[in-house]
């Protein structure tokens, strides 16, 4: 398995942006479309590091996201707990 380099302009490659994507909103996200795109010979990534680069790229990634979403899960414990902490609860005695 090898890549292959596809530049923008190309004919039958096309980088449609995701609208009303939720996650990672901060982040312009969109995906690749291949629509009988010819591609040179000479754009082949043939003999290159394989596939070792990229999946290392993810697995950052994949890190990153990690922890973005342990933060987050450890702010709203955090708030959770200080409102619980400083609450007044007022008791109201019928009879």
């Amino acid at each position: 398995m090898s890549g292959f380099l596809v530049e923008r302009g190309m004919t039958g490659f096309d980088t449609p942006r995701i609208a009303g994507k939720m996650s990672l909103r901060a982040s312009e996200t969109g995906r690749f479309v291949l629509d009988e795109c010819r591609v040179p010979k000479e754009k082949s990534a043939a003999g290159q590091a394989r596939l070792g680069r990229p999946l290392r790229c993810l697995n950052e990634a994949r890190f990153g996201i990690a922890w973005g979403a342990l933060g987050a899960a450890k702010a709203c414990f955090d708030s959770a707990l200080s409102y619980t902490g400083e609450r007044i609860i007022w008791r109201t005695h019928l009879g």
